[in-house]
């Protein structure tokens, strides 16, 4: 009705709020079984009503509180892939908006990534999340933005799905690569090696690394070994010290005729050997070649 008789309903006092909130009253109490369909069934309403752009600006950003607020719960207590469906709905009702209208948003939006990134459920959901995210955030937010999250997010040792967030990376980089080119991605490589030297034990520092540089590789034949790299967590054999010191090679290539970029890449790594054989390793293997 709302979506038909849009300027006849605005006309009846707080009609749409009212609406609005015994919807969201009705999902909040639908925790449990019997009432999933008509949970999902308000959900969809709410995103119908976000896509014919029935609702104001204020009533959309509570949609979007609720839904977030709704994702923090756990995976047991709600009907996730609708709540979701909800969520990026949201996300994107204002995206035709000019960038100074959909500033006060802004950091709203992040908020919802960082609860995006936090949540812990069943592996198939967690997959879902994580790979609708590198668009998510390539849509609304600027490469500065982005880097920072996603490389933030992979040094984390709270996060709760290392490997997804490696395959992130992943996604991101290559993204990233067409928008701001292989400088820009060296540039950001280079701000966070050091904390990935930093990490402990040394097995996910190694792996870490590995995933980085692979990640910001142009040789097509390293990024190859990425699915296999990702599957070595916590994994420190021959086979994963060859191919850290391959990637590290490849990553040094790149910026070896830069004077500035090839100093901080060998200053790093000398600090690091000081603690670490397989960081001077590192500074072997690039001299050599």
């Amino acid at each position: 009705m709302i979506e038909h008789f849009q300027e006849k309903v605005k006309t009846v006092n707080n009609f749409i709020p009212q609406v609005l909130q015994t919807g969201m009253e009705v999902v909040n109490s639908s925790d449990n079984n019997s009432t999933t369909r008509l949970c999902s069934a308000v959900l969809l309403g709410f995103e119908r009503l976000l896509l014919v752009n029935a609702i104001s600006k204020s009533e959309s950003v509570l949609l979007l509180k609720f839904a977030s607020d709704r994702l923090s719960l756990p995976a047991t207590h709600i009907n996730t892939h609708s709540i979701l469906g909800l969520l990026v709905t949201c996300m994107y009702a204002d995206i035709s908006e000019t960038d100074e209208n959909r500033l006060d948003t802004a950091e709203l939006k992040m908020e919802v990534v960082s609860i995006l990134f936090d949540r812990r459920g069943l592996p198939q959901e967690s997959e879902v999340i994580t790979g609708i995210l590198p668009t998510l955030m390539s849509d609304l937010f600027s490469s500065q933005d982005i880097m920072n999250k996603v490389i933030g997010e992979f040094l984390s040792e709270q996060q709760p799905h290392p490997v997804l967030i490696a395959k992130m990376v992943y996604e991101v980089f290559e993204e990233q690569a067409t928008v701001g080119g292989s400088s820009f991605l060296q540039d950001w490589v280079l701000l966070s090696i050091t904390s990935f030297t930093q990490r402990h034990p040394l097995a996910m520092a190694i792996w870490s690394l590995t995933c980085f540089f692979v990640s910001v590789s142009s040789n097509h034949w390293l990024k190859g070994l990425f699915p296999y790299v990702a599957s070595r967590i916590g994994c420190l054999d021959e086979v994963d010290e060859k191919i850290f010191l391959l990637s590290c090679k490849d990553f040094y290539d790149g910026i070896r005729h830069d004077s500035h970029k090839s100093q901080t890449f060998v200053s790093v790594f000398q600090s690091a050997g000081r603690t670490e054989l397989i960081y001077k390793t590192v500074l072997e293997a690039i001299a050599a070649t």
